[in-house]
């Protein structure tokens, strides 16, 4: 008796285990493929693309691909310096932006804490472009769909 007993739930266990292994794979699978397709292979293909050159065909439709060395690195270096001010501009006003941005965000969150008189509103002014597309949007839906 004992050895028919020890079976079943040996066997139940077996299968417990092997139906959580499938759930486990079937959960872990996409996820890893999504990973190597869209990270993995695109830097990898982006590498590659950095070493190439096309030039279009002549008497067909198409791109001919040769393998250009580091011109295309030599190319961007030239544009880049021959650029210096707009660069220098643009990190800039980067700077500025981040700088300015964080310090309003810190300003505004620490306001809203606090509760200071007229937060309420700062809150409903802030907040409203998140609330007000959703209902636009259902809105339109409604008019679109529903209404026909």
């Amino acid at each position: 008796m004992e050895n028919t007993a020890t079976k079943k739930s040996g066997a139940r266990i077996n299968s417990r285990y092997r139906s959580r292994l499938l759930f486990y794979i079937c959960l872990v699978t996409l996820p890893s493929i999504q990973f190597l397709i869209c990270y993995v292979y695109v830097n990898i293909n982006s590498f590659i693309l950095a070493f190439q050159s096309y030039t279009a065909k002549t008497n067909a439709l198409g791109f001919d691909v040769t393998f250009a060395g580091l011109t295309n690195f030599q190319r961007a270096w030239a544009v880049a310096t021959e650029r210096l001010d707009r660069i220098k501009l643009s990190l800039i006003w980067a700077a500025i932006k981040v700088g300015v941005g964080i310090t309003l965000a810190l300003v505004f969150s620490f306001y809203l804490y606090k509760k200071y008189p007229m937060s309420g509103l700062f809150k409903t002014v802030l907040f409203m472009p998140q609330i007000l597309s959703p209902m636009i949007f259902s809105l339109l839906f409604k008019y679109i769909a529903v209404d026909v």
